[in-house]
């Protein structure tokens, strides 16, 4: 999957985000408080509509075009806004989706469309009455085209920080027979860290000997990491991270790793086990890393750059000056209205200047220093 453009617009929280072109490697750079944040949770908030049936939409609408397996789609959906009466009346209100297409741009098909009183999916009319709550994408989950565009939103993958010091426990033990590393990844695009480091380390142990090399290199008192798999009375199983120094013969638990250690094993780990064509979404990027880990994992990212479309957020000059200028998104706010310039389209930058020297023109630039008007 590739998302092209979004627009989004919260008609409960009054506050919009204007259409947006994304590219293949997107960086959003801006001051604190534009709204880089709420861009990456707009399109968490799409693929969990898209692939699951719990979420609330009051006064929700947004556009959403992206390419899947060589066909470009659109996906429009509007949610009703409850009104005040009716939150007095009643402790609970589950609102409705009052209008929803779903359009094939490659071939110019309407997939399905529905309004209040209409709903016709694939030329043919359906029940108008059919739950309004849920959304065409997993009311006809099953049906081949939309399943396809399930998938999509599935490829999309949010390297969010896991509580570090947390262990995943499960009550059966976890065994797989042999898989081609292809479709291991594809099982677990959506499994957890531990789960994803685990099947590494059974099955392709060398591809994990890569992630603990990169790890060694960046905290060079470490020797070796592994992931345990422990049994207890009960018979309930535990995965954890455990790592070890150098010049010490004992294991030390995952409740004494770094948030930094943790953090870049988790970003090496879900990149590393992404399927060709997922999206990335990393929100602070710098978060809770030490200069020393951000040259090597943004050599990393980028490395990984023409399989993946990267959609990251930033604001540490580290970051800004080692990703291309080209791909840097300027975020900016007008009150309740977020938006978008591209880097190409701001006239301080200037193509003769080094990286560092557009990183000084970009900050000084008009439309970043009043970030948020």
């Amino acid at each position: 999957m590739e998302i092209q453009r979004i627009k989004f617009d919260d008609h409960k929280e009054h506050w919009h985000l204007t259409e947006t072109h994304f590219d293949h490697f997107n960086l959003l750079v801006g001051i604190s408080g534009v709204g880089k944040t709420l861009i990456t949770e707009v399109i968490k908030l799409i693929c969990q509509v898209a692939t699951s049936n719990d979420y609330q939409l009051e006064g929700i609408e947004w556009n959403i075009r992206f390419v899947h397996e060589e066909q470009e789609y659109e996906w429009e959906l509007k949610s009703a806004l409850i009104k005040a009466d009716a939150l007095i009346r009643l402790q609970s209100v589950k609102t409705q989706i009052v209008y929803e297409k779903v359009f094939n741009a490659t071939t110019q098909e309407i997939i399905a469309e529905r309004s209040k009183d209409l709903f016709w999916f694939k030329q043919e009319n359906i029940n108008p009455t059919l739950n309004k709550h849920e959304s065409i994408l997993t009311l006809f989950s099953e049906e081949k085209t939309i399943s396809t565009i399930c998938k999509a939103f599935q490829s999309v993958i949010f390297s969010d920080l896991e509580n570090p010091h947390s262990r995943l426990g499960f009550s059966s033990p976890v065994d797989f027979d042999t898989i081609t590393f292809k479709e291991l990844k594809k099982t677990f695009i959506k499994g957890p860290l531990l789960v994803k480091a685990f099947f590494l380390q059974k099955f392709y142990p060398d591809k994990l000997t890569e992630i603990k090399q990169y790890i060694i290199s960046l905290f060079p008192s470490i020797e070796d990491i592994r992931v345990e798999l422990t049994e207890d009375n009960q018979q309930n199983y535990k995965l954890s991270f455990r790592f070890k120094e150098k010049e010490t013969n004992h294991w030390i638990p995952m409740n004494r790793m770094s948030s930094g250690m943790f953090r870049t094993l988790s970003h090496l780990i879900e990149i590393s086990m992404a399927p060709a064509g997922s999206v990335i979404i990393i929100d602070e990027f710098e978060n809770s890393l030490g200069i020393n880990c951000m040259p090597d994992l943004v050599a990393f990212i980028l490395s990984r750059a023409p399989d993946l479309q990267f959609i990251i957020t930033s604001h540490h000059p580290y970051i800004i000056n080692n990703i291309p200028w080209q791909t840097w998104k300027l975020v900016k706010r007008q009150k309740n209205r977020v938006s978008i310039n591209h880097a190409k389209d701001i006239p301080e930058l200037s193509d003769e200047e080094s990286f560092h020297e557009k990183f000084i023109q970009l900050i000084n630039s008009s439309d970043y220093r009043k970030g948020v008007l």
